[in-house]
C-alpha cells in the first residue's frame, strides 16, 4: 500500500516490523526520496519504537 514493501494497516503489522523500520529510518532509506520525515517526525517514530511500540488499545484512526 502506497509503495510499502509490507502492510502497515494494523498495530500488529507495525510491531512485527518495528526494528526493521527503525533501521531503515536511521539509515535514511525510509521514507523514500521525495517524502522525508521532519526531525520531529523521526524523533517521534524512533521514540515509539524505543518504547517497545506500545498499543493504544482499541483506538481507531479517523
Amino acid at each position: 500500500m502506497n509503495g510499502a514493501p509490507m502492510p502497515l494497516l494494523t498495530w500488529s503489522d507495525f510491531k512485527a516490523k518495528a526494528l526493521d523500520i527503525q533501521d531503515k529510518v536511521e539509515s535514511g532509506d525510509m521514507p523514500p526520496t521525495g517524502a522525508p520525515l521532519s526531525t520531529n517526525q523521526m524523533s517521534t517514530l524512533l521514540g515509539y519504537v524505543a518504547a517497545g511500540t506500545p498499543s493504544a488499545g482499541n483506538v481507531t484512526c479517523p
